[in-house]
């Protein structure tokens, strides 16, 4: 009895099915351990032990009044967050008293402690960020986050305002009530808000996208439909060998258990193999041990799910009389009804996930162009970090000697061709109308646009040739602007006068000594150029390269206080860049630096490329994640489909061999399930057609062509000689 095997190679397809069964399990407890992830860091902002205020409609004026509020009160633990819609990354921005904040804990790990924080407010580092964000440079603590959970980063929240360009939100509090209620009374009074707006939220709801679920749980009903399919239809195949081993004397629990053990077997053995799997490459290996035990538990489901189907098909061999299954009576109503069940919720299955496809697909696109693009300016060198050293002072606003030497430093290099500045801000239509809305400039542009601030070495570099008496200007003190010549004559006046309106300042002993301080010079140039222009935007929604951007021409000569005083900015965007690695290094050594009293400084330069990893690695992410959607719902297309194939062999062989010996064509064998196929094909091309979805035009059209192919190579493979097996055992 060892030796015999009643269940030939199909018996592969249903351990593949039952492993991916596992596999989809697996990823659904992924999934919740996710959420359970995300629930411990939305509980920091939701725990009982807090309190909550709102700001809402908080104007420029009003936002250092707010900062200088919430200073005042160090006793407080103050955050907020945003989360990126996009790319399901939570910003944290905090402030006041580390000792407050409730460490974050996972079965016994801790994710985040009370040190991290303090760590954070402490640092010297004004990008400094607990997580992945602003380049992982900046992390003074790297996490791991598990699959399916969001990224979450923290930073000190004077840089959370910068990065969001706004200091409205929901603020939670930690601390005693008595301060707290102090903090709102003070809020109240710099932004002309009752204490009871400011307490009482407005409006709201929270989004919750079940896609993952949606797409998992249907990839998990049809595989456990193909399998429980196989299972009655290899329990089937046997009630002939049934009958003929039951008069030998083998019992139909010995027959059952020797068609069906070796699947539970299997399902065993798999437990902790892809337990351990999941459990390590979700990430959970980074964060706890006790996880574990989930990934283990999901395994146990799947061993439970196969028991529950291969019980079914055990019943199936106790219902039948030995007679009749020597005879090879089978129920081919109950098969038929499962295999177009499953073929229809396969069918409904494909489309849906199709169109959900459709944004993701664009996204990855989109952003796979970006990281394309930014890898021209990759090798470039932009300022990652500087020390204090002795300018505590001007750390603190209180003088701008570093400025100076900095500026001076530059001034320095600004003829090597292999230095320049680039620098980009994009002015949008809700930006300008809050101009007009709140009369911050009496002149304001009629339609958004980007600002450019290069230099002359830059535009020689991308190739804009300007004439040489604009560039002399520039050097001698003009602000220079180029116009695009797509501006009209009246919007090309109102930039004109809101740029003199808002680039000219008053002189200031203080100020940093240009040639544009001592007088006010202006001078705009229209001009043409056919190319896009980087923009050196690393926003995924936003265009990289851009046409007809306004630009400043920019030199050490025609700065105001706010470019000499920004060239020290140490982010993606940031002003001064080298070309290359050698030019970094002969201007940054410390006998160069020494000249400018920079050498306590360490001016340090890194390539373009170390900001960029979280785009690359977001986007890695993304393409692996609906890569295996789209693989595995495509392998699953087929394993069923072969499924329902074997079946309907099974029930027909009979009449299929004798058409075949009778010379019968392929498709006047198979013509019912054939039309059934293209019918039901035809059904989904046309609502992809018209709902319209281009990822599902391109999926349905594939799967069509796949499952004909498939199906033809299965049912027509060994007819010949399934054809003489057969007549040789009805002779």
């Amino acid at each position: 009895m060892k030796n015999i095997q009643l269940v030939g190679k199909i018996r592969y397809l249903i351990f593949a099915l039952v492993a991916i069964q596992a596999i989809i399990i697996l990823m659904m407890t992924t999934f919740r351990l996710g959420e359970w992830y995300d629930e411990k860091w939305d509980e920091v902002q939701n725990s009982a032990n807090q309190h909550q205020f709102y700001l809402n409609r908080i104007t420029i004026e009003q936002k250092e009044d707010v900062m200088d509020v919430l200073k005042q009160f160090p006793e407080l633990l103050i955050l907020t967050s945003t989360v990126d819609e996009e790319t399901n990354h939570e910003l944290i921005g905090l402030t006041g008293k580390a000792e407050q904040f409730p460490e974050i804990q996972l079965y016994d790990h801790t994710i985040m402690s009370q040190q991290d924080i303090v760590k954070l407010l402490n640092s010297k580092n004004e990008k400094a960020t607990i997580g992945d964000f602003n380049g992982s440079i900046h992390n003074i603590k790297e996490f791991n986050t598990p699959y399916f959970a969001k990224r979450h980063s923290i930073v000190d929240l004077q840089s959370y305002i910068h990065t969001t360009k706004s200091i409205n939100g929901s603020y939670t509090v930690y601390g005693s009530e008595q301060q707290f209620k102090q903090l709102v009374k003070a809020l109240s009074v710099v932004t002309h808000q009752s204490e009871t707006a400011l307490t009482t939220i407005n409006g709201g709801v929270a989004k919750m996208d079940n896609t993952v679920t949606v797409v998992l749980s249907c990839l998990l009903i049809m595989t456990m439909l193909a399998v429980f399919i196989l299972f009655i239809a290899v329990t089937v195949a046997n009630l002939k060998n049934l009958g003929h081993l039951t008069l030998l004397g083998w019992s139909k629990w010995a027959v059952a258990n020797k068609v069906l053990r070796q699947f539970v077997v299997f399902s065993i053995l798999i437990i902790p193999v892809f337990a351990v799997i999941l459990w390590y490459v979700s990430g959970w290996q980074s964060i706890t041990l006790k996880v574990l035990s989930y990934f283990f538990l999901g395994g146990v489901i799947n061993l439970t799910l196969t028991l529950f189907m291969t019980g079914i098909a055990v019943l199936t061999v106790f219902s039948m009389k030995p007679v009749d299954a020597i005879k090879g009576k089978v129920p081919h109503r109950t098969l038929y009804g499962m295999g177009a069940l499953g073929y229809v919720l396969l069918s409904i299955l494909l489309v849906f996930g199709s169109v959900r496809l459709d944004e993701p697909i664009k996204e990855v696109v989109q952003n796979f162009r970006i990281a394309k693009q930014w890898e021209n300016v990759s090798n470039y060198y932009t300022l990652k970090d500087m020390q204090t050293g002795e300018d505590l002072s001007t750390i603190a606003g209180k003088s701008n000697a570093l400025d100076r030497d900095i500026y001076h430093w530059y001034q320095s290099i600004v003829k090597d061709a292999n230095v320049f500045i680039a620098h980009s801000e994009y002015f949008d239509k809700d930006l300008l109308e809050y101009y007009r809305e709140q009369a911050i400039y009496e002149n304001v542009p009629e339609k958004a646009f980007w600002y450019m601030t290069f230099s002359p070495n830059y535009l020689k570099n991308i190739h804009l040739n300007v004439a040489q008496q604009y560039i002399d200007n520039a050097e001698s003190g003009t602000k220079v602007f180029l116009i695009p010549d797509s501006y009209t004559k009246q919007q090309k006046e109102k930039f004109e006068q809101w740029i003199k309106e808002s680039e000219s300042t008053e002189r200031n002993e203080n100020d940093i000594p240009t040639a544009y301080n001592q007088e006010n010079r202006f001078k705009f140039i229209t001009y043409h150029f056919q190319q896009k222009i980087f923009s050196w935007n690393n926003t995924p929604n936003d265009e990289v390269m851009v046409k007809d951007p306004i630009i400043y021409i920019i030199t050490p000569e025609n700065m105001n206080y706010l470019q000499s005083e920004s060239l020290r900015s140490n982010d993606l965007n940031s002003y001064i860049k080298f070309k290359d690695r050698k030019t970094a290094e002969n201007y940054t050594t410390k006998s160069y630096l020494e000249q400018y009293h920079l050498a306590d400084n360490e001016l340090k330069f890194v390539p373009i490329q170390v900001f960029i990893d979280g785009l690359q690695k977001d986007l890695a992410e993304t393409i692996v994640w609906f890569g295996s959607f789209i693989v595995g719902a495509l392998l699953l297309s087929i394993l069923l489909l072969i499924s329902l194939a074997y079946v309907y062999r099974l029930t027909h062989y009979e009449r299929l061999y004798i058409s075949k010996f009778l010379g019968f064509s392929f498709f006047k064998m198979y013509s019912l399930p054939m039309i059934l196929i293209l019918s039901i094909w035809a059904i989904d091309m046309l609502v992809v057609l018209f709902w319209p979805s281009k990822s599902g035009i391109v999926s349905i059209t594939i799967y069509g062509a796949i499952q004909l192919l498939i199906f033809y190579l299965y049912m027509s493979r060994n007819d010949i000689k399934q054809l003489l097996l057969t007549i040789k055992e009805k002779s």
